[in-house]
């Protein structure tokens, strides 16, 4: 059965308020402690949440949205969350399994290779990974050096960024979906301020309705190479914004050639698909 946009949003918002009550408890072990299987980098892959039933076909369309839950347990007893790309630091208890949850202690439990996180009505269940996943939280964490910084109308200049403001336009612009739903116009190739590095849609809601839209990461490659993006927007009907698409791992203007990707429409009420459109920028 097809999992709803709105049912993963739910699923979601779940996964943060338990996140918003963890804080990793004391580590009181060694190698030899009763925890060390648990060593190492696991990912979510199924569970309950706040009455909220994950299965594995969810997980997976979270992570082709590019929302991924990671964590990290080390034999020295440091730990690391990451949240849909918000990541936490703390340690663990290595000796007893345990970690805190909204004032009480819930228990890790390994088990046919999986570790389960249980705490009265949740239990979240991950797989092992591999040292990849190393990347993902490294990956995440550039991206919110990038989101800290602070706001020059504000006078916060946070951390300076390598990449100057700049916007170069696409000649001819790129027409990427023209009909009674949206007009969506690829115009710039662009650098903000912050370092993002992206192309700059021009987007007409055509409809009578609210609607939303984002790339999957599974679909997006840049100059020959798969690329997760920070691109999602919605728009009231019968009106028109400007959006930037910024691609991870793109640091400057002249690397965004042979762009290809699949931009999905939906409603922002329902979630229900309502149309896709493929983006094609040489």
């Amino acid at each position: 059965m097809k999992t709803t946009k709105k049912y993963l949003s739910l699923v979601c918002c779940a996964i943060c308020a338990i996140a918003t009550c963890v804080a990793l408890v004391a580590c009181g072990g060694g190698k030899a402690a009763k925890g060390a299987k648990m060593v190492g980098y696991w990912e979510l892959a199924s569970g309950k949440a706040d009455g909220i039933e994950l299965t594995e076909d969810d997980i997976k369309m979270m992570n082709d949205w590019g929302m991924k839950v990671v964590l990290y347990l080390g034999e020295d007893g440091k730990a690391t969350l990451d949240l849909f790309g918000e990541v936490q630091d703390s340690t663990w208890d290595i000796e007893k399994c345990t970690l805190g949850y909204d004032g009480e202690t819930g228990t890790l439990e390994l088990a046919d290779d999986k570790l389960t996180f249980a705490a009265e009505e949740t239990s979240l269940v991950f797989k092992k990974g591999d040292d990849s996943l190393a990347d993902q939280i490294k990956t995440d964490r550039e991206s919110e050096k990038i989101t800290d910084m602070g706001d020059p109308e504000d006078g916060d200049d946070g951390a300076t960024s390598s990449t100057e403001a700049a916007t170069v336009p696409i000649d001819p612009p790129v027409t990427i979906a023209d009909d009674e739903i949206v007009t969506i116009v690829a115009t710039d190739r662009a650098a903000d301020e912050w370092g993002q590095v992206g192309i700059m849609l021009t987007i007409t809601n055509n409809s009578d309705k609210k609607i939303a839209m984002s790339i999957p990461n599974d679909s997006c490659a840049v100059n020959g190479v798969m690329s997760d993006n920070w691109f999602y927007t919605a728009v009231l009907p019968g009106t028109s914004a400007t959006k930037l698409c910024a691609f991870e791992g793109i640091d400057s203007i002249d690397e965004l050639v042979n762009i290809q990707c699949q931009l999905d429409v939906y409603d922002d009420e329902t979630y229900e698909d309502i149309a896709s459109y493929p983006i094609n920028i040489q």
